[in-house]
Order: C-alpha cells, then sequence, then structure tokens
C-alpha cells in the first residue's frame, strides 16, 4: 500500500508538508489547488514531479513543491 505527501520549501525556509493522503489522485488534485493559486497571483514555482512540465527554472527563490511516495505496511 502506498501513501502520499505535498511537499512545499518557499525558498530557502524550512521545508514541510501536507498530507497525507490514501491515493496519487488527490495528493495531485490538492498540488493543482495550490498551483491554481500561485498562478492567480503571479508567483514564479517549481514542481518537482514527472507528471508536470514547469514553466521556471529551479532556483533558489522559488516555490519549491513535490509529491512524495512512500510504502506503508500494517502493524
Amino acid at each position: 500500500m502506498k501513501e502520499y505527501t505535498i511537499y512545499l520549501r518557499h525558498g530557502n525556509a524550512k521545508p514541510y508538508t501536507i498530507g497525507p493522503y490514501k491515493t496519487i489522485t488527490s495528493a495531485k488534485l490538492k498540488l493543482y489547488d495550490i498551483i491554481s493559486l500561485e498562478i492567480e497571483r503571479k508567483r514564479p514555482f517549481f514542481v518537482d514531479n514527472d507528471f508536470f512540465e514547469n514553466k521556471y527554472v529551479l532556483g533558489s527563490n522559488l516555490f519549491y513543491m513535490a509529491i512524495l511516495e512512500r510504502d506503508v505496511t500494517s502493524w
């Protein structure tokens, strides 16, 4: 079984995560909500996942986002 989280970092600030999500689809929906807000506010960002085509090049002052995946087992 897999579990997903969204990793976020604003520039050089301390990173944080949002989640967990049970499916990749629910994590992508939340990520696209965050992206649409950044586009609306005209702020540059970088998504470090293969499914997303970035408009900006990764730099030190960008809002960095990535969906992370891990295996979860039962107790």
